[in-house]
C-alpha cells in the first residue's frame, strides 16, 4: 500500500510546471522523446535519494510525538495555500520555454540530475507527504519503507515528467481546455489533501 500511495501523491505533486517538467517538455518538443526520457529519469534518480533521506529525516523527528502533530497541521497550511494560489494564479495561454531552453544544452540525463539536486524544497515537500501518507496508512518505518518510500518518490515525479512529454502539443495549443483549467484542476486537488489530512485519523 505504501508503494502505491507515495506515488500518487508524488505524482499529483509534481504535477505543477516546474522547471524538471518544462525542461522535459522543451526536450521532447526540440530533440527527441529518448532524450526528454533520460532527463526526467536523471531527475528521478535525485528524487529517490531524495525521498529516502527524507524519509530518514521524518522517521528521526517522529519519535517526538509533538513533531507528528505539528507536521499533520503544516500539510494542511501547505495544500491550502497551495489550492488559493492555483486557484487565483492568472492563467497563461502558453507556456514560456525561455529558461528551459538555457538549461537543456548538455546531456539530458545529466542535466536532469543537475535540475532535481538544485530543487531545495524537494527535502520539506517529502516530509509534507511523509506526513500526509502517515494519516492514510500505519508504516513502521523499517529500513525497507524508507526505500520503497523513495522509489515511490521518483516514479510518481517521472510519471508526471513523461505525462508532460505525451501531451506536450496539446499543452501548447491556446484552444486545448486541459491547459487552459490545469490550475483549477490543481486547486481542488490540493484542497481535496487538505481535508483528507484534516479528517483522516
Amino acid at each position: 500500500m505504501l508503494l502505491p500511495l507515495t506515488i500518487v501523491l508524488s505524482y499529483i505533486g509534481s504535477l505543477p510546471f516546474g522547471m524538471i517538467n518544462l525542461n522535459v517538455l522543451y526536450v521532447a518538443l526540440t530533440r527527441s522523446r529518448t532524450a526528454a526520457i533520460w532527463m526526467a529519469f536523471g531527475a528521478a534518480i535525485i528524487e529517490f535519494v531524495q525521498g529516502v533521506i527524507a524519509a530518514f529525516i521524518y522517521v528521526r523527528l517522529v519519535h517526538f510525538t509533538a513533531f507528528e502533530f505539528y507536521f499533520k497541521w503544516a500539510a494542511v497550511v501547505v495544500f491550502v495555500i497551495l489550492s488559493i494560489y492555483y486557484f487565483f494564479k492568472p492563467k497563461k495561454k502558453s507556456v514560456d520555454f525561455r529558461d528551459a531552453e538555457k538549461n537543456t544544452k548538455s546531456l539530458p540525463f545529466i542535466k536532469g540530475l543537475l535540475l532535481s539536486i538544485f530543487n531545495f524544497m524537494a527535502i520539506p515537500f517529502w516530509l509534507i507527504i511523509l506526513s500526509l501518507i502517515s494519516n492514510y496508512i500505519t508504516v513502521d518505518w523499517q529500513d525497507i519503507d524508507l526505500f520503497i518510500f523513495g522509489v515511490g518518490a521518483g516514479c510518481g515525479g517521472f510519471l508526471a515528467s513523461i505525462s508532460y512529454m505525451i501531451i506536450g502539443r496539446r499543452f501548447l495549443s491556446q484552444s486545448v481546455l486541459i491547459y487552459r483549467y490545469l490550475d483549477y484542476g490543481l486547486a481542488c486537488l490540493f484542497m481535496l489533501l487538505a481535508l483528507l489530512t484534516i479528517f483522516l485519523k
